[in-house]
């Protein structure tokens, strides 16, 4: 009799062992969607936020205003590239998905990269030249310029660019070839060309 109740004790815990692994896994499957889906969300909401203001700053805004917006980047994204997509010269892209995606025509102009890479078009964005520039931070600060039926965005200094400019002994013309105060952004961010 003691051996009969024995098995049926360990029927029931194997059954108890088996229930909790079941709602385990379903709980961690869970889990898994829904930080997927709010991945998914900030990547909208970042896309949306900055489509919007270039929208608004292309037309609304008297032509050369400024204005200074920082965009936290989405969730599980650590670099942000922009490329002016009419202008930019494709030798002067660094990264073979962009560089194709240019040389292929696709319009895309804003591109994320971190454990995913999404890519998407922003209409109205521009650069100044080389038309191209990346920066790995979890949030960028662009300076908008109104342009009447566009934006000029100023990104931060790009570390390549201030890479090759102290490389070459070139950084005193940051200034000259970018914008006013790339030198001094390049020493800020990077600690390049800081003499």
């Amino acid at each position: 009799m003691k051996s009969k109740k024995a098995e049926i004790d360990v029927m029931v815990y194997l059954l108890a062992l088996v229930i909790v692994g079941i709602i385990l896994l379903v709980g961690f499957n869970l889990i898994s969607s829904l930080n997927k889906r709010g991945e998914q969300i900030s990547t909208i909401v970042f896309e949306k936020s900055l489509n919007g203001d270039i929208k608004e700053l292309s037309s609304s805004f008297e032509f050369g205003s400024q204005v200074k917006k920082t965009y936290d980047l989405p969730a599980g994204f650590n670099e942000v590239c922009f490329i002016d997509i009419e202008n930019v010269d494709p030798e002067n892209i660094d990264k073979d998905l962009i560089k194709n995606s240019v040389n292929s025509e696709v319009k895309n102009n804003v591109f994320l990269f971190g454990k995913d890479i999404k890519a998407f078009y922003i209409e109205g964005l521009s650069l100044v030249d080389p038309f191209y520039s990346c920066t790995t931070a979890s949030s960028v600060s662009l300076t908008i310029e109104g342009k009447g039926d566009s934006a000029l965005i100023y990104t931060p200094a790009y570390k390549a660019y201030c890479q090759n400019a102290q490389d070459g002994d070139l950084c005193n013309g940051l200034d000259i070839a970018f914008y006013t105060g790339y030198k001094t952004s390049c020493c800020s961010e990077h600690k390049l060309c800081c003499s």
